[in-house]
């Protein structure tokens, strides 16, 4: 197996300069951190990429939880 070379994340050393927060130029709503920590959009890829689901599925499936924790924050 091959190693990864050892500045393989050197492009990234930066990157807090010039990534932005969820929610900019705003401030973040909850029902998004919630969606955000909570790994939704990776879980959709896996999801997809391991056969799992088609990549259809995956997409609505992540529709549909991420509507329900918006709909969860609407009710607070």
């Amino acid at each position: 197996m091959e190693q990864d070379p050892a500045d393989k994340f050197e492009p990234l050393k930066d990157a807090g300069y010039w990534t932005k927060n969820i929610g900019v130029p705003a401030h973040s709503t909850p029902a998004a951190m919630e969606i955000f920590t909570g790994y939704l959009i990776p879980r959709m890829f896996i999801a997809a990429v391991i056969g799992r689901m088609s990549t259809e599925d995956a997409v609505a499936a992540a529709g549909v939880e991420a509507q329900g924790i918006i709909d969860k924050w609407n009710q607070a």
